[in-house]
């Protein structure tokens, strides 16, 4: 049986006798006809699970979860349609395509030279080309322009904004990281961008990409910083006042006369570090590693430097005043003319630390838990930097015996990172 569409009149026979209009074999109409309703099919089904419908899928305890999962399905759906219009919008192109081989499968007839169902076809093809390169091509080139609109608005407002405007933006620019990168990414916003007017008190930028970023002069008070990256920094005379950097990375930044003033720089990579003049009075910095860092000058009173890794260190002229040396590893240090009054030394390796002109008061604790003795000279504490002198104190075998054992920088096997 045929299905004869168009405004002529046809007579029964072959399609060459129908004028004005095309035959369609009626079995291959209702083939296409349920092919092309399987998408709106497909449509209503999602709508009536976002409506709630009272179906539960299998594998779900109540109905609740299961509504819960079709919504986030469809939701799904949807944010990845947006995120790559052109990939849905070719596998869409596909499935069209795919309909039409089955149709000239079914039946190669249509293909007739003198079949209008050829030039049907023919215009309404040129039509879809059309309308997928009007929507995907250019909505695509639309929707980049947008972005790189959406990325100079929001650098705008961090680099020269209120310190509102700047937090505002940063969290903007965290909703975007997962999508695009933009908050932690490799190729983040804030990657090597010059910052230096910024003021970005107490913002949130744990596990921020700041690596190579121009932070000079910057105001950081208060803020976080947990796990953010700021590899190759410069932050020059920049306030990171009670900042917390636990976790941070800060191998190889540029920190002279910085003021991190009792941040909190527990077990943070400062390797490289340049810290002269810098303020880290009342600073956390308990097993931090300090390997290759510039610490001349350096106030370090009252400072956390617990199991600090300090070895080979410059540390002239530093600020040590009632700092917390315990465990650290000063092996090899130059501690010319510092300030060790009241620091705590205990259980510390100073073995092969320069100690000359240094300060010393009676509430030094020295390794071995003895107090710094005002009437002795310099030279009682050649027992503790002079593996040669007769009653070298060794912490690595005197704390040996102890319950704890051994102190961590004794450990052979221990790889101090650079």
């Amino acid at each position: 049986m045929w299905l004869y569409v168009g405004s002529g009149k046809c007579t029964k026979g072959t399609l060459t006798r129908c004028k004005g209009a095309f035959g369609v074999p009626l079995g291959t109409w209702r083939l296409a006809s349920r092919m092309l309703q399987l998408p709106a099919a497909l449509l209503s089904t999602f709508r009536q699970r976002d409506a709630g419908m009272n179906h539960e899928p299998r594998g779900y305890v109540t109905k609740d979860e299961a509504q819960n999962a079709n919504a986030e399905m469809w939701r799904k759906f949807r944010k990845d349609f947006q995120q790559k219009p052109i990939t849905y919008g070719a596998i869409l192109v596909l499935i069209a395509l795919a309909i039409l081989v089955l149709i000239f499968r079914y039946d190669p007839q249509w293909a007739a030279p003198n079949n209008n169902l050829v030039s049907f076809l023919t215009n309404t093809a040129t039509e879809v080309l059309g309308v997928i390169f009007t929507i995907f091509v250019v909505n695509e080139f639309q929707k980049r322009r947008d972005l790189e609109q959406l990325k100079k608005e929001l650098l705008a407002d961090v680099k020269y904004g209120t310190n509102g405007d700047a937090i505002r933006a940063i969290n903007r620019i965290r909703l975007y990281d997962e999508e695009y990168g933009w908050y932690s990414g490799q190729n983040g916003l804030l990657v090597k961008q010059d910052l230096r007017h910024s003021n970005l008190e107490n913002a949130n930028l744990h596990d921020a990409n700041l690596e190579g970023a121009h932070l000079r002069g910057i105001n950081l008070e208060g803020a976080d910083l947990r796990r953010a990256n700021m590899e190759g920094a410069d932050l020059t005379v920049a306030n990171l006042e009670r900042g917390d950097l636990r976790g941070a990375n800060l191998r190889m930044a540029s920190m002279w006369r910085v003021n991190l003033k009792e941040a909190k720089l527990e077990k943070v990579n400062l390797g490289g570090v340049h810290l002269n003049q810098a303020n880290l009075q009342g600073a956390d910095l308990m097993q931090a590693n300090l390997q290759g860092a510039d610490l001349d000058a350096t106030n370090l009173q009252g400072a956390h430097l617990g199991g600090a890794n300090l070895q080979g260190r410059t540390l002239i002229r530093a600020n040590l005043q009632d700092a917390n040396l315990f465990g650290s590893n000063l092996q090899g240090a130059n501690l010319i003319q510092a300030n060790l009054q009241g620091a705590d030394l205990r259980e510390a390796n100073l073995q092969g630390a320069f100690l000359d002109n240094a300060k010393f008061s009676a509430k030094t604790n020295l390794p071995d838990r003895r107090f710094y003795n005002l009437e002795k000279t310099e030279e009682q504490m050649l027992i503790y930097t002079d593996p040669a002198h007769p009653n070298f104190w060794d912490p690595c075998s005197e704390l040996a015996r102890s319950p704890l054992g051994s102190p961590w920088y004794c450990d052979d096997a221990h790889e101090l990172t650079p």
